[in-house]
């Protein structure tokens, strides 16, 4: 199993970006603050699957293009 604590969603940033969405507009369609989405991408706090399932799937990307 491969942990994913304190390396951060590092993509992430990179993938909103293609998108043109911002942190507060992802969180919006998440449902959660914007804050959570920086701490993912800072590695701080880290998603739940499911969340990362969401998070994917709003960026058009796959799970493992966020995640490694």
């Amino acid at each position: 199993m491969i942990k994913y604590k304190n390396m951060g969603l590092i993509n992430v940033k990179k993938y909103m970006k293609e998108a043109g969405l911002q942190s507060k507009e992802v969180a919006d369609r998440m449902g959660v603050r914007a804050e959570t989405i920086s701490r993912w991408v800072s590695g701080t706090n880290n998603p739940g699957l499911e969340q990362v399932e969401e998070l994917a799937d709003i960026l058009g990307v796959s799970i493992s293009d966020i995640l490694f």
